[in-house]
C-alpha cells in the first residue's frame, strides 16, 4: 500500500503534463504552418512545440535549476566569532557536552544568554519563489552574532497543485539525494555540531 501511495504521489502531476503534450502536439501540427522548406517548416514547428509544452511548466525547471545553484553555492554555515564555554560544558577530550540524545544541539543546556533569531529573506519573488533563511546564533548579552546557518527554501510551481498530496516547497536538506532518514538526520547533527564547535571554545585556566 505505501509503494502505491508513493507512486501515485509521484505521478500524480504527470496527467496534466501529458494532456498538456497533447496540446503542445495539436497546437504545432495543425495550427502552426509556417512557408519555406521542409526543414525549416519542421525546424519552426520544433522551436514553437518547445516553446509551447515548456510554458506551463518554465517556472518548475528554472526553480529547480536555481535552487539547486543556491544550494551548492551560498547555503551552510559561516561563523562570525567564537565564545567561551566553562570545562562543565567539555569531556575529557574536549567533546561537546551540551548534546541531545539524538546527537543535536540542546539549547536547554547552554548558558541562557545565547539563542537563535531566525531571518527569512526573499531571494527571488517573481515567476519563480525562493526565500533566503538564516538561523543566527546571537549572544542575547551583547546582541552579536556569533554565526548562522543559512539555506534556501523553494516554493513548488504550480504544477504541485495537481499531486494528490501537494507540499509547499522544499529547502537545502531536500536536495541531498539520500532517503535513509536516519542518515540524513545523522549527517544534519553532525553539520549543527560542527557549527557549535567552531563558536565555542573551553575556558581554559592559566
Amino acid at each position: 500500500m505505501d509503494e502505491l501511495l508513493g507512486f501515485a504521489v509521484l505521478t500524480g502531476p504527470l496527467l496534466p503534463i501529458l494532456m498538456w503534450l497533447v496540446v503542445s502536439i495539436v497546437v504545432v501540427v495543425f495550427i502552426i504552418n509556417p512557408a519555406g522548406s521542409i526543414i525549416r517548416r519542421i525546424t519552426i514547428k520544433f522551436i514553437f512545440f518547445v516553446i509551447i509544452f515548456v510554458m506551463p511548466i518554465g517556472d518548475e525547471i528554472i526553480g529547480r535549476i536555481y535552487h539547486g545553484y543556491l544550494c551548492a553555492n551560498k547555503s551552510g554555515y559561516k561563523v562570525y566569532m567564537t565564545a567561551g564555554l566553562p570545562a562543565d560544558n567539555w569531556d575529557e577530550n574536549r567533546n561537546q557536552k551540551y548534546l541531545s540524545s539524538n546527537g543535536f544541539v540542546d539549547m536547554n543546556m547552554l548558558p541562557e544568554r545565547y539563542g537563535w533569531k531566525r531571518i527569512n529573506e526573499k531571494q527571488i519573488d517573481f515567476i519563480i519563489k525562493i526565500t533566503k533563511s538564516r538561523a543566527q546564533l546571537i549572544d542575547n548579552y551583547t546582541k552579536n552574532v556569533l554565526g548562522e546557518q543559512i539555506t534556501y527554501i523553494r516554493k513548488y510551481g504550480w504544477l504541485n497543485r495537481f499531486s494528490i498530496s501537494p507540499s509547499t516547497g522544499e529547502s537545502c536538506r531536500d536536495l541531498s539525494g539520500e532517503r535513509d532518514r536516519e542518515i540524513l538526520h545523522q549527517k544534519e547533527a553532525e553539520k549543527e555540531r560542527a557549527f557549535f564547535q567552531d563558536i565555542f571554545k573551553p575556558i581554559t585556566s592559566d
